[in-house]
């Protein structure tokens, strides 16, 4: 089933995706909508073969109170508050994965879709070589209608497919937030090394 993104309940009901490429197969992501409307993934094993996320169903509230981003750098210390937990090494901020992840978001802002996929057809890879950043792996997460970093993030948190993303082997992460004119915050996490 194709996600019909345009509904006027998905532009307001917070929403998850997420996306991985590693020498060159696509291992994380393909997702459906359900009833529900949200859209999330089960993370996935097997980095050496290509495969498509099994769907579920998953309703994350996003906080009652007006937008308010932030700064979105103290994303690096949630990130690494959870990879320190579960044993592994820090990431760092780089601004031109920054700078991929802030594209994306305006484009997705513009759009008032949440997609992985740009109005050009680029992916998280394209907009990262644009920015760059020239990656051996990449990753994304992307969201839509939480209205803080902290919402954002704990919300990708408590998806196993986007916890994966944020635990797994990259180097470097940026994020970026944009606000469309339905009112919606759309969020991207891009990470690689």
């Amino acid at each position: 089933m194709t996600p019909d993104t345009r509904h006027p309940r998905l532009r307001c009901t917070p929403v998850l995706f997420t996306k991985q490429f590693v020498g060159g197969l696509l291992v994380a992501a393909t997702l459906t909508t359900l009833t529900t409307g949200i859209m999330t993934a089960d993370a996935l094993s097997g980095i050496g073969s290509a495969a498509t996320a099994s769907t579920h169903a998953e309703r994350v509230h996003p906080p009652r109170a007006g937008p308010s981003i932030g700064d979105l750098t103290q994303v690096v210390g949630m990130v690494n508050t959870a990879r320190a937990g579960a044993g592994l090494a820090p990431v760092a901020w780089d601004a031109r994965v920054a700078v991929a992840a802030q594209a994306h978001s305006a484009d997705m802002a513009a759009m008032n879709v949440m997609t992985h996929t740009g109005r050009d057809g680029s992916n998280a890879g394209d907009r990262l070589l644009r920015a760059g950043f020239d990656w051996r792996a990449w990753g994304e997460n992307v969201a839509a209608g939480m209205t803080s970093v902290q919402a954002a993030f704990d919300a990708w948190m408590g998806s196993s497919g986007h916890r994966a993303q944020i635990l797994g082997s990259f180097t470097v992460i940026g994020l970026g937030a944009a606000q469309g004119s339905s009112g919606s915050i759309y969020w991207t996490l891009d990470f690689a090394r």
